[in-house]
């Protein structure tokens, strides 16, 4: 059911925008015109909406109490790293489905949090109303059609976020209201992620992650916290324990969000690679599973590191290892975050001199 709800509203919503668009085309006669208006209108509206929603995040924070360590626009990363702000561009927000982000810190541990993930829903909401009722009282056709078509996109955007699905903003008020020790995770994934951008060292950053027992593995929080687990015990060279997290992550593999499989997948099978295992059965058992192909036959280049592991180790082809290898090199500025690319390079440093020896 959940996974149908966000097609049955935005179903709903394009059949009203259809609806009133179609009635306007018979009676004006201008059907060109007014299809170019609305393909504009909604990519500005669509844009603004997002803005406006982050901003609403930050407003609703700021009024209660926590401080902005991250704001992000598309490819556009605003960041407090520990000079100041800082900016970087990051191809990849957009491919995981960000297109905009506002991440505050709570300046104290008892902070109220609804406030915080309500404000962008209720910007969104308000002006879409506010919208459609200026819409109302016009009697120019341009900017009537303007104001209905940013109108309901603004409503759209704040149902859509208000909808209880992982990872919305609707999940987390529903996850507070249902689990009182939920609020307490929120705010150490926060201060997990500034402390990712300000650059402190990846052990110093897990040592205070502690996962919640009552939340689920497979919730987009405790996935996220479970991988910065695995990434440091592969840093520290404790290979077998990251196979055993990798594990735990396996095991409720179905129940993930979709946009965390494939890196899971990549991430355990790199875990296995690099661990004390031979079992040519779990080989056999990662070919055959769906992600193999993204992962390793597709040559993704954001999974170099682990087809060159792959080729090394199951296949042993060193040349394609070492070819892999510098194409993982080539990336690591891509990765989001300093920390992560410090990790990523420690790694490939070790796999390259393993495969010399």
């Amino acid at each position: 059911m959940k996974k149908i709800l966000p097609f049955v509203f935005g179903g709903v919503m394009g059949f009203i925008i259809s609806l009133y668009f179609s009635v306007y085309f018979i009676y004006s006669g201008r059907l060109f015109e007014t299809i170019l208006v609305v393909i504009i209108t909604l990519i500005v509206s669509g844009f603004l909406h997002i803005l406006l929603h982050e901003l609403g995040h930050v407003l609703g924070g700021w009024l209660t109490g926590y401080q902005l360590s991250v704001f992000r626009m598309l490819y556009l990363t605003l960041y407090r790293g520990k000079s100041g702000w800082q900016t970087k561009v990051d191809k990849q927000s957009i491919t995981r489905g960000i297109l905009g982000q506002a991440l505050m810190v709570p300046t104290k541990k008892n902070v109220p949090v609804i406030p915080y993930f309500l404000g962008g829903i209720t910007v969104n909401i308000l002006l879409g109303i506010t919208l459609l009722a200026v819409a109302r009282t016009l009697y120019q056709p341009l900017w009537n059609n303007i104001l209905i078509v940013a109108g309901y996109v603004g409503i759209f955007f704040g149902g859509m976020n208000l909808m209880p699905i992982d990872p919305t903003d609707g999940y987390h008020l529903k996850e507070i209201l249902r689990t009182p020790s939920y609020k307490e995770q929120l705010r150490q994934v926060l201060i997990t992620y500034k402390q990712l951008m300000q650059g402190v060292p990846m052990h110093e950053i897990v040592t205070h992650i502690d996962l919640n027992d009552k939340i689920a593995l497979s919730q987009s929080n405790q996935t996220s916290l479970m991988i910065l687990k695995i990434l440091n015990a592969i840093d520290q060279h404790e290979f077998n324990q990251a196979y055993a997290l990798s594990q735990q992550l396996w095991s409720v593999f179905d129940q993930l969000f979709n946009g965390y499989k494939e890196e899971v997948y990549a991430l355990h099978l790199l875990a296995f690679l690099l661990a004390d295992n031979d079992s040519l059965e779990m080989i056999q058992n990662f070919k055959q599973h769906p992600y193999f192909e993204k992962v390793i036959t597709s040559d993704k280049p954001e999974h170099a590191t682990v087809q060159s592991l792959y080729a090394a180790e199951v296949d042993g082809n060193y040349s394609r290892a070492m070819t892999r290898l510098s194409i993982a090199r080539e990336r690591l500025d891509l990765i989001e975050t300093k920390i992560e690319q410090a990790v990523e390079e420690r790694l490939l440093i070790y796999l390259e001199y393993i495969y010399r020896r």
